[in-house]
């Protein structure tokens, strides 16, 4: 059976791009274990790619017939074994090449793998490394070849110097049963397999507008060759956007979308929630093994706006293609729980802004507050961070008081779900700030510019620490009506910019802003910065909108600070300097100075007058100052929306091209709102496409990640709809709910004429020596400069770094590309580097105590110290005293840095002497300079310096005094006490009294032979 593998080639002026349907492509360098002219290779589906000096092979084999032979060997069915499988080698051989082509690897993928083929040790090679992207410079004199992953798989550009002829570019296929060009197509065909290249298509940025360039193959006796028009050639050029991936959550019960984040890795994270199992018997949300929260923990509330849905949160991770769900689990208590917005921190851990109306929420007890301030059918904030696996929560909090905090219920309700809308952010330092609402009069503040609430709902902005322990700094924001915040964003100088909406006329505008005065109708948009180099007080605060409704749903920074606004309008806003848009339409779009006393831009689009298409649900301004734009027009409760009407683009071609009124439309707009860039629609045929609250987000690069709350049939739980088309592979190709399924979209636009710094460290916790590898994940640098936060810098592109002191470290990464439109971007990182302490200690027994002793600690400066003592008491004290419940033997142990990776122990077993039970002893005979070292001197044995008083009289037989002491280590050696002089021998009387601290009394009388 022959199968196609498409194949689409873009060639570009300056860059021409090669995907393939193949998934994520792996190089590995041959190090020995393979034929010397393989330089890399790449397994693929039902075959391999040799990279090779010249040229690269493609190795395919009959897929079918193999997994046949493997499924009878694996199942012990060899009677039916196929007895063998066709393969074919494909050759592509790049004509007249120089030959001396350097080949660069970027981006390594495992550690490292070792091969031992055979026997033959020639063939073992170990620490082999993998990458993601090589780079092969001069491949034809002035023409570089680029071979690097996109989400879709395998890419490669051809990357032509200026004034370069790109008619150099031939390739020479050998090898095929046939090779032809079909409606402007390459087709190859195999004896296992055909490959088919789409038309080429090609892109290039003049400045900042897009312009097309046609290209077309050229084929003559088997050589593939461009044919371009004129271009110019000082531009790189783009390619198509590309629909990554679409997947159903895979829940059987009911499963609304709300909001969706991305990672540095490219996977999606969607939140959404799902129904308590008794209103569709037996459904479950699909959690993984170790989830945090395996079961659903609701019951049959109605709190909250959605009435008879109990519900949790419900969290899954996909990989970045979607075909691996990576996580999943519930969250929540036993009332209603509700995620309103996502996002990671510089480690890829989740932290999810919410809101509950549950008591038990999962919440740690050493969190900023454990008990939610009400139980009378009001709304908490909730915050929570997870780790990277979704196995435990790093951080848990509720936040608000007696009213409703986070959900809103008031006047500024207009779409269906915009109860949920909030947003969260995690800055540079880690901390985790937040935009929302509340009716609480005592709302948590701190620091704040209004103390204070108003009447009905006011905006809240805050922020807490990483560990959600602290707040760091709380804000009302509202007047005499309803307001509530949206958006929140961070601008370099650390200032916080946010936007919302308001009916509130007394709103304390700023001296100059743009709108100082509210300018009517049922609300109105407004936008406020907080400055953070004064304690984060108002700094500027203006209306935006209309004489008619409005509200400011996103806001966002560019790269030179400058404020973008995005929200919907009813009223007549009108264009400035902007060459898309329309008047008097239902969306809006502002670019507003950083004082917010300038307008810069303003555009409305849509195709309804005086009335909103969509609600918005993500919105972007990219490094290169394009404007994307995402939201759903259906007719779902409240504002009826609509996506007719809506326009779509042919060049490039849609995703989806045509509606049914009731999708997303996702747009982008070319910098300063000039042109429609792009455009699509997103849904199924049969239902109403929405989103149940929260917000989704575009990365940097143009990639939107998207919740939906997808086919959801009128008639509830009779029907089983999969109406949105989920791609191949996907995790959950279908709807496995008879009602609705939380839907994630991730779709690239490969707008990829800016750069975008990005890279992994490894490992970000150890100790010293602590030796960490940077893995540059950053897209179309050229140049590479890096700032290890020691005083240490590096230029290549994956270095490597020791540090030898301890402490906190920020690795920064500056790259630069002169060809982009942002020439330069950044991106931070944090280590920490614990100093390694071996532990040792010593002890001494306190005086007169058998039970205590003293510990020196002999491992100073450790990041934390923990003692354990073997009568099941601890202490985390540098150094101490301890008390046993005994004396005798005991077990102790020191541990260094405990809980992190540079954990380190002793255990030592000491022994206190029991001072208390000790005897006297009364010896009565001694020999004094006897010359053999033994009983030479007479005392009292047991006695203990100062722990134990005595007094000691010794007489001769006249009754004469000889010797005395009140010491109880002294000695008598068998002289005079005063003359010194030597004593005979005989029979000398002892009177002594001696006395314990914490013992008897004893008055002792005796003898004491002395011999000589």
């Amino acid at each position: 059976m022959h199968k196609v593998l498409q194949h689409i080639l873009f060639l570009i002026a300056l860059l021409c791009c090669a995907p393939t349907l193949f998934a994520q492509y792996e190089f590995i360098e041959n190090k020995g274990q393979w034929d010397n002219r393989i330089l890399y290779k790449a397994q693929v589906p039902a075959g391999y790619l040799h990279l090779e000096q010249g040229g690269f092979n493609w190795f395919f084999y009959d897929d079918e017939a193999f997994g046949k032979i493997a499924h009878s060997l694996r199942h012990g069915e060899t009677e039916n074994i196929p007895k063998g499988y066709n393969y074919h080698i494909l050759k592509v051989d790049f004509v007249n090449s120089t030959n001396t082509s350097v080949i660069t690897p970027a981006s390594p993928s495992a550690p490292y793998y070792n091969y031992y083929l055979g026997n033959n040790a020639e063939r073992w090679a170990t620490h082999v490394k993998g990458y993601y992207q090589l780079q092969l410079d001069n491949i034809w004199t002035g023409i570089d070849m680029k071979l690097y992953n996109s989400p879709v798989g395998l890419k490669y550009d051809f990357i032509v110097a200026p004034n370069t002829n790109t008619n150099a570019i031939q390739l020479k296929y050998s090898g095929q049963e046939a090779i032809l060009l079909h409606e402007g197509k390459l087709v190859v065909k195999t004896s296992v397999n055909t490959l088919i290249e789409n038309i080429p298509e090609a892109y290039q940025y003049i400045g900042k507008k897009k312009v097309n360039v046609k290209c077309n193959y050229t084929l003559k006796n088997g050589v593939l060759g461009f044919e371009v028009d004129t271009y110019n050639k000082n531009y790189p050029l783009v390619i198509d956007p590309v629909l990554v991936f679409v997947t159903y959550s895979g829940s059987t019960a009911d499963n609304f979308g709300f909001t969706a984040t991305y990672d540095s890795h490219g996977n999606l994270y969607a939140g959404g929630n799902v129904s308590v199992p008794t209103l569709l018997p037996n459904g479950k949300y699909p959690t993984t093994a170790g989830a945090f929260q395996q079961t659903f923990a609701g019951n049959a509330s109605d709190n909250g706006p959605y009435s008879g849905f109990p519900c949790d949160i419900a969290i899954s991770k996909y990989d970045s293609s979607g075909k691996t769900l990576l996580y999943a689990t519930y969250l929540g208590g036993t009332d209603n729980d509700y995620p309103h917005s996502l996002i990671v921190d510089e480690y890829d851990r989740l932290v999810m802004l919410g809101s509950t109306y549950s008591t038990n929420f999962p919440i740690l007890k050493n969190c900023y507050d454990t008990s939610k301030a009400n139980g009378n059918g009001n709304s908490d904030i909730v915050l929570v961070k997870f780790n990277i696996d979704g196995t435990k929560l790093l951080g848990s909090t509720y936040l608000g008081d007696s009213a409703n905090d986070g959900v809103n219920r008031g006047t500024l309700v207009y779409n269906f779900a915009d109860d949920f809308r909030g947003d969260v952010l995690v800055d540079i330092k880690g901390n985790i700030l937040v935009a929302s609402c509340s009716e609480s009069k005592h709302f948590p503040t701190k620091m704040a510019s209004q103390s204070a609430k108003n009447a009905g709902f006011d905006g809240v902005v805050f922020s807490m620490d990483s560990t959600l322990e602290n707040l760091l700094w709380s804000t009302f924001m509202g007047g005499k009506g309803n307001d509530a915040l949206y958006s929140i964003k961070v601008d370099d100088n650390d200032d916080i910019i946010v936007g919302g909406g308001t009916t509130s006329d007394d709103l304390p505008t700023t001296t100059n802003a743009l709108h100082p005065k509210y300018l009517g109708g049922s609300a109105d948009g407004f936008i406020a910065v907080y400055n953070a180099a004064n304690n984060n007080a108002l700094k500027h605060l203006t209306y935006y909108g209309s004489a008619g409704y409005d509200q400011v749903y996103f806001v966002e920074i560019d790269r030179e600070n400058y404020i973008y606004a995005a929200g919907q309008t009813e009223g007549n806003i009108p264009i400035v300097n902007a060459g898309y848009g329309m008047p008097n339409r239902g969306q809006f779009i502002a670019k507003l100075g950083n004082a917010l006393d300038t307008l810069l831009l303003n555009t409305t689009i849509g195709s309804r007058i005086g009335n909103p298409d969509i609600s918005l649900t993500a919105f972007l301004v990219d490094n290169c100052d394009n404007i994307y734009v995402s939201g759903w027009g259906a007719n779902v409760a409240l504002h009826a929306g609509s996506t007719n009407g809506l326009p779509v683009t042919s060049t490039p071609p849609a995703i989806q091209a045509t509606t049914d009124g009731q999708d997303f439309w996702i747009a982008v707009l070319t910098p300063g709102a000039q042109n429609l860039l792009y455009a699509t629609f997103f849904g199924g045929t049969q239902t109403n496409d929405h989103v149940d609250g929260g917000t989704s987000r575009f990365d940097k690069r143009g990639v939107i990640y998207q919740s939906i709350c997808g086919s959801c049939p009128k008639d509830n739980f009779t029907n089983f709809i999969s109406d949105i088309a989920t791609t191949p592979g996907a995790a959950y190709e279908t709807n496995l709910s008879p009602r609705c399924s939380n839907t994630s979209l991730k779709l690239d636009f490969q707008i990829s004429y800016s750069i975008d710094a990005k890279f992994d460290v490894n490992p970000i916790l150890g100790c010293t020596p602590m030796n960490v590898q940077v893995f540059d994940k950053s897209y179309n640098a050229l140049n590479y400069f890096w700032d290890f936060g020691d005083g240490t810098t590096d230029t290549t592109q994956n270095p490597s770094h020791s540090y030898t002191q301890p402490g906190k470290y920020r690795i920064k990464q500056v790259i630069r590309n002169p060809n982009s439109c942002n020439f330069a971007d950044s991106f931070f990182r944090s280590v920490e580097v614990i100093d390694k302490k071996v532990p040792d200690f010593d002890y001494t027994q306190e005086d007169c105590e058998t039970t205590k002793a003293t510990f020196i600690n002999k491992a100073s400066n450790a990041l934390g110290f923990l003692w354990r003592f073997s009568d099941g008491t601890t202490s985390t004290a540098k150094e101490l005293k301890h008390t046993f419940p005994s004396s005798g033997s005991h077990s102790v142990t020191l541990i260094t840095n405990p809980g992190t990776i540079c954990e380190d122990s002793i255990t030592k077993t000491i022994t206190l002497k029991d001072y208390s039970d000790s005897e006297w002893g009364f010896p009565n005979v001694f020999t004094p300079q006897d010359a053999n070292g033994l009983n030479d001197c007479y005392t009292f044995k047991g006695l203990l310096a100062d722990c134990d008083k005595i007094k000691i009289e010794i007489f001769n037989r006249w009754g004469e005094l000889v010797w005395k002491t009140e010491e109880t280590q002294d000695c008598w050696n068998g002289t005079h006490y005063k003359n010194k002089d030597r004593l005979p021998a005989g029979v000398y009387f002892v009177v002594a009294k001696l006395e314990r601290l914490k013992g008897d009394k004893l008055d002792y009388s005796g003898t004491v032979t002395l011999i000589r």
